[in-house]
């Protein structure tokens, strides 16, 4: 309804979820039965692209820089009880730690699957440690439902890593961290 309606602003997805499909929006489905067409979402894709470049901001120049953050691994760990990154998905522990062995050293895509029940407007965050070097999710508006988000990029080296939640800002739930190696 929002492409139909050239309510353009609501296409706007959190850092990285365009290609996750970071709102779990329906615009596939929407295709597939016929209810919104290709036209349709090339006329708001227009819209948008038509302000981006009488914006000011159009003229500077754009570069991508990601900062990959390094993890070194902890000789000191314990082997017993460790997730294996063969099994990207992590559940990882609300309170406590969680350990994960690296099989193989290289860069990691950070993907979450994460909920709030709190309202559209309402933060929530988590630090998310990992050999106590800190990652933080901040998130809002998923009215409860369950929403995957796409994060930070790391590199980490073979071996144990301990992963560690502290809930800043309370309502936000962890079920899945995941280490896609890219």
């Amino acid at each position: 309804m929002m492409v139909r309606s050239q309510n353009d602003l609501y296409m706007v997805v959190p850092n990285y979820g365009a290609e996750i499909n970071g709102w779990d929006d329906n615009t596939i489905d929407s295709l597939a039965i016929g209810s919104l067409t290709r036209g349709e979402l090339q006329r708001s894709a227009m819209n948008i692209c038509e302000f981006i470049m009488h914006a000011h901001v159009f003229s500077r120049k754009h570069e991508i820089i990601e900062t990959v953050a390094t993890f070194e691994a902890n000789s000191s760990l314990s082997t017993e009880q460790s997730h294996s990154l063969s099994d990207p998905q992590v559940k990882p522990s609300a309170a406590g730690s969680t350990f994960i062995k690296v099989d193989q050293a290289g860069q990691y895509r950070i993907i979450v699957n994460i909920m709030s029940p709190e309202p559209e407007l309402a933060q929530s965050a988590c630090n998310v440690t990992l050999n106590d070097q800190l990652i933080t999710i901040q998130m809002n508006r998923t009215e409860g439902k369950w929403i995957r988000q796409k994060l930070v990029k790391i590199e980490l080296e073979a071996g144990f890593h301990q992963l560690k939640l502290d809930f800043v800002k309370p309502g936000l739930q962890i079920d899945w961290i995941e280490f896609k190696q890219v």
